[in-house]
């Protein structure tokens, strides 16, 4: 099982919960069904060293 780190945005990725793969993307469905946007990440990636192209 892979683990991997759920992530917000506001003004920067917030970090909010590392998880395994499987329980992630339930949680991901489960914020799709209530209108909120959150992504899945590697662990060991920190979206925020990328350059602004993911805004």
């Amino acid at each position: 099982m892979s683990r991997v780190t759920v992530y917000f945005y506001s003004d920067r990725w917030v970090p909010i919960k590392f998880c395994f793969l499987e329980k992630a993307i339930l949680l991901h469905h489960k914020a799709n069904l209530e209108g909120k946007e959150i992504l899945l990440f590697p662990a060991d990636l920190d979206p925020n060293e990328f350059s602004t192209s993911f805004n």
